[in-house]
């Protein structure tokens, strides 16, 4: 054992000095990536000292560790012991590890130990001793060298170890492992816009919170009118040469008083007892405004050093007591007394918000010109609490007055074309046809459900006054958001109702008209709703709840005519805004036009054997009528079509039947009796999903996302030429518009050959609500039946229009349209929906021809699974199955 000691200090000594000799005292920089980011940055560079030196982090600190004393003297306090531990902790967050290693290697080395007058008994325990503290020594120098501490954890095991525990806990708790937080994600994006938005308010005098206030009246104000320019800020050239409309026209005098001085001049405010009026931001125009009459829109002007207006600058404030919100409509005694309870003719169901606010709005105006006669009428329409109403109401009627007569929209909007115009222009079994005609039928059930409400409205309202108003209301407000019934509507309602709590007021609106502003309201905004639209907008617009105002700031979206990116707006360019993210069917139909640059997304459908009641309205309108019903104690809402329209759409839905691909020979019940079966349940669930627009409309991404907008909007974009996908940026998610081809394509063959167990299965799991139930991906045979599907049905589509894609690509680079009239709007409209479409044809026909190749490589089921028919197979055979009533699982009926 003596031997064994004198061996092992030997040992420890001279790896001790082999050490010592091998890595001198040199520090050695290590780039270690600190915050996970894989970039190496500056910020990842920190200093890993692997021998005796001192941490770069302490340059008057050798780092030492008490527990070097503790590990060795077995007879050390175990208060001693913890203290050590806690010194080293604290000082190895900033020294070197390799420190503290090389104080243990020395305590080794020195403690020789030993003795021949020791029991047998001690000198095996020191032995034993002896060697455990090698292994340790051993252990220290091995995470030494990897920069670590003996004593240091790993965090990211540590996290690893929480994430599973917390994973546990959710699946435990019936949720997914892999589920997230929407509501704590929103908090963090909510507190992350606040924050960025901080220096804008100052800059914008908006409003802050208590405390920004309180630095303000301490005298700490520079900041809130920065940003906040007066003329006197620019030297603007008044050149009277490029004025580009007639001063002597009275109609264009009036727009430019009115775009010069509606907001920009805007003085009501100091009269206004709104409540918490203090809160309310004040009406702004940036200087560089120059209102431009003939295109009823704003530009930057110009100035003798080229000012621009910069990113982020304010463009605008628009304020609360110049907006008109659907919340004035419905408050609005005569509306709430008359019209609420007013109902969709066809359907029974509720009307929209905006509907209440045009006939607001109709009626504000007839009584304004003393065209209302109802003498009985002892309403009275000033519903916002304003100072000097006669103020107010002069403001209001000049933005009424302002709006585009009925005359004046025809020429534009599409919605007061004759059906028979729209159909020549688009056929008649287009998406486009389909919402515009959607869009008329909705506005005139409104006016007729308004006048079966009220007999003032319906003797002082015309059809024509009534739908005018409802186009400006449709296409020209904006939305300052979703309500949140504990936050910015809370405060918005606040002292109106002096005998309603919020609560009670939301449910007013909701039980009598059907209306929930809880899930979002609408505002006239004067001057915003005149700039012209573009998906790549040189401002943003934003309602900033706490200032309760619309602000409008620079983007940072401009360019110079050599395409370099310059920020902010340039002076010639007309302030360009964002009406949301649409398709072309649909801006058109909404709005009345489309910038022909492919700038937009496009859609096209494959519906072509039946009309879809669903039209892409959202809660506006629908053909479908919306029910309620009670199962397991929970209300499930369904909107569902009329038993006529049931039946109407059951019958064309057999059109899709009729190629029974995938057989020899075309199905009966006599020759086929599981084939049979099989296309009923088809059938069912294509009824189920007869009006999803997502099974059988595919939205694709812009053609050209790269366009920016021309310097004002009666200049075209594109020249020469007309917009067309890349085939190498083509995206868009097919995958629910080839799952209802997958349905149409199914055999009995398919899911190993239970395709009737599954449909039944699918049937009964999705009784309630919606119809989610999808075919997903099975053989190459199925795939290659339902793409043969998709080509056919886009195929048929196609020839649903009155032009061809080269036909309409030459007419339009050519030259043969006047821009923006009827002719080339429509040729844009229906060129996006065709290129759609020939889209999904190239894909379809490409993929079934794969398919065709994969099967015929692997072999076994070319020739029945394979089997495509050229012709549809005799209606009569699916006729059949409107009669049939299939029966199972004890006869329940399906």
């Amino acid at each position: 054992i003596d031997m064994a000691n004198t061996s092992l200090r030997r040992r420890a000594n001279a790896k001790k000095g082999k050490q010592r000799n091998k890595q001198g005292s040199t520090n050695t920089n290590t780039n270690v990536d600190v915050d996970g980011d894989g970039d190496g940055n500056v910020s990842d560079r920190v200093q890993v000292v692997t021998n005796d030196t001192k941490s770069p982090m302490d340059d008057n600190t050798q780092a030492t560790s008490a527990s070097t004393s503790a590990a060795v003297k077995a007879k050390a306090k175990a208060k001693a012991s913890k203290s050590s531990r806690k010194k080293y902790h604290k000082s190895s967050s900033g020294n070197s590890n390799s420190n503290y290693t090389n104080t243990r290697r020395r305590s080794v080395g020195d403690d020789s130990g030993g003795g021949g007058e020791e029991g047998d008994i001690f000198r095996i325990a020191r032995c034993i001793l002896l060697v455990v503290i090698a292994i340790v020594v051993a252990a220290s120098i091995t995470i030494a060298r990897q920069g670590k501490s003996p004593f240091s954890f790993d965090a990211t095991k540590i996290k690893q170890k929480k994430k599973i525990a917390a994973s546990i806990t959710i699946a435990r708790q019936g949720k997914s492992p892999f589920s997230f937080d929407a509501t704590k994600i929103k908090q963090k994006k909510k507190k992350k816009i606040q924050k960025e938005a901080t220096g804008a308010r100052a800059g914008a005098g908006l409003k802050d919170d208590p405390g920004r206030r309180k630095e303000r009246a301490n005298g700490n104000a520079n900041n809130i009118s920065r940003r906040r320019f007066t003329k006197e800020d620019f030297d603007i050239v008044d050149d009277e040469e490029s004025v580009d409309w007639d001063r002597n026209d009275l109609t264009l005098q009036r727009t430019n008083d009115f775009l010069t001085n509606y907001v920009c001049s805007d003085d009501t405010h100091a009269a206004a007892t709104l409540s918490n009026s203090e809160n309310v931001a004040s009406a702004y125009c940036h200087p560089l405004l120059k209102p431009e009459p003939a295109r009823r829109t704003h530009s930057v002007a110009k100035t003798a050093s080229n000012d621009t207006i910069k990113n982020g600058d304010i463009i605008m404030v628009l304020p609360r007591h110049l907006l008109i919100w659907d919340l004035d409509a419905m408050r609005d005694p005569f509306v709430a007394d008359q019209l609420l309870e007013a109902r969709h003719g066809e359907t029974g169901n509720p009307l929209d918000s905006g509907a209440f606010l045009a006939s607001y709005l109709v009626r504000l105006k007839l009584k304004a010109g003393g065209l209302w006669s109802n003498e009985d009428d002892h309403y009275d329409t000033g519903t916002v609490n304003i100072g000097d109403q006669d103020q107010y109401q002069e403001k209001r009627m000049a933005f009424l007055n302002m709006l585009p007569s009925y005359q004046t929209l025809q020429k534009t909007h599409p919605t007061l074309w004759s059906d028979n115009e729209l159909a020549t222009l688009f056929g008649r079994l287009t998406p486009t046809f389909a919402l515009v005609r959607g869009y008329k039928n909705m506005m005139n059930s409104e006016f007729d459900a308004f006048c079966a409400a009220s007999d003032a409205f319906n003797d002082n309202v015309d059809r024509e006054d009534y739908v005018t108003m409802r186009i400006h209301v449709m296409s020209r407000s904006f939305g300052p958001g979703l309500s949140d019934a504990e936050s910015w509507l809370e405060e918005e309602m606040s002292g109106v109702h002096h005998t309603l709590e919020l609560q009670d007021e939301l449910d007013f609106y909701q039980s009598k008209a059907g209306v929930d502003l809880t899930r979002g309201t609408r505002a006239m905004s004067p001057i915003l709703d005149m700039w012209d639209h573009h998906a790549v907008p040189n401002v943003q617009w934003r309602y900033r709840k706490g200032d309760r105002a619309f602000v409008i700031t620079a983007a940072n979206t401009a360019t110079s005519e050599e395409g370099i990116g310059i920020g902010g707006i340039p002076s010639g360019q007309d302030i360009m805004v964002s009406y949301g993210t649409y398709t072309d069917t649909h801006l058109f139909a909404k709005f009345g036009f489309v910038n022909g640059d492919g700038s937009e997304h496009t859609e096209a459908s494959v519906a072509i054997m039946h009309p879809m009641l669903e039209i892409g309205t959202g809660f506006q309108f629908s053909y479908l009528i919306a029910t309620e019903q009670v199962v397991e104690n929970k209300i499930i809402r369904k909107m569902v079509a009329s038993p006529r329209d049931h039946e109407s759409q059951k019958r064309t839905m057999l059109n899709y039947l009729r190629y029974d691909d995938g057989y020899e020979e075309c199905v009966t019940k006599e020759s086929n009796p599981e084939g049979y079966q099989l296309k009923l349940l088809k059938l069912l669930h294509l009824e189920k999903i007869a009006n999803r627009s997502d099974r059988w409309t595919v939205k694709i991404k812009p053609r050209d996302l790269d366009s920016n907008p021309s310097a004002s909007s009666d200049i075209p974009i594109l020249m020469d030429q007309a917009p067309k996908f890349d085939p190498s940026k083509v995206k868009f998610d097919g995958s629910r518009v080839i799952s209802t081809c997958r349905l149409v394509a199914l055999t009995t063959a398919d899911y190993d050959g239970k395709a009737i167990d599954v449909l039944t299965k699918g049937l009964l799991e999705n009784s309630n609500g919606d119809h989610d139930f999808m075919v997903d991906r099975q053989s190459s045979a199925l795939e290659y039946r339902a793409l043969t599907c998709l080509a056919r049905l886009t195929t048929g589509a196609l020839e649903l229009y009155p032009s061809k894609v080269r036909v309409d690509m030459k007419d339009l680079a050519g030259g043969k349209f006047t821009f923006q009239s009827k002719e080339w709007t429509a040729a844009h409209v229906r060129l996006g929906e065709m290129q759609t479409l020939e889209v999904l044809r190239s894909i379809a026909k490409s993929g079934a021809s794969q398919m065709k190749s994969k099967v015929r490589d692997e072999g076994g089921e070319y020739e029945v699974g394979m089997n495509i028919h050229r012709a549809p197979c005799p209606l009569e055979n699916n006729m059949k199955l409107l009669e049939e009533e299939i029966t199972m699982f004890g006869g329940t009926s399906m």
